[in-house]
């Protein structure tokens, strides 16, 4: 046995960080630590409610950016200098999107019989606002911290206040384990 093992995984991360601790817990072996930052199954996977009021906050989104209201948690993405980088950059980005995509949605998660710690943003973008009630059926137990930015923010310009959370998860379970 080589653990305990301390996995953290932030969006598609965190849901491939559940499906590795699942399969080590089911092998016999030790998970000191799970955190997931900002990461929630596919949509098909949320309970009916749960998929109205995200699709109804989509919806708000989408109807206030078409009538050009900046839509205050979006990211300006920098702009490529070389139009040939910049090209092939966009379509790698987009196959790796896709995949990504296609990773997620297919993924049907299964209970995971160990603690999680979730880290969510403060500003809810395309994701549920309720962590809780969307692990609730899928995980024995989970402590919800929520920090400020949006989804892209918590990894780019909040990272230094990611970090402090993360390494407390990390000490603390080392005094655990």
């Amino acid at each position: 046995r080589a653990g305990p093992y301390l996995l953290i995984g932030y969006s598609l991360g965190g849901i491939i960080m559940l499906e590795v601790a699942r399969r080590l817990l089911a092998s016999g072996e030790n998970v000191g630590l799970l955190v997931l930052v900002d990461s929630y199954p596919y949509r098909t996977q949320l309970k009916f409610a749960q998929r109205v009021r995200l699709y109804s906050r989509l919806s708000m989104r989408k109807i206030t950016n078409l009538l050009g209201i900046r839509y205050s948690s979006r990211v300006n993405r920098p702009v490529a200098r070389d139009r040939n980088l910049g090209e092939s950059l966009a379509k790698s980005r987009e196959l790796e999107k896709e995949g990504a995509y296609s990773a997620l949605k297919s993924y049907e998660p299964s209970f995971y019989d160990g603690p999680i710690k979730f880290v969510r943003a403060e500003v809810v973008t395309n994701f549920p606002a309720d962590a809780r009630a969307v692990w609730a059926h899928l995980v024995e137990k989970l402590d919800v911290e929520t920090m400020k930015g949006n989804h892209i923010e918590m990894i780019g310009t909040n990272f230094a206040l990611l970090a402090p959370i993360l390494s407390r998860y990390i000490a603390e379970s080392d005094a655990a384990c």
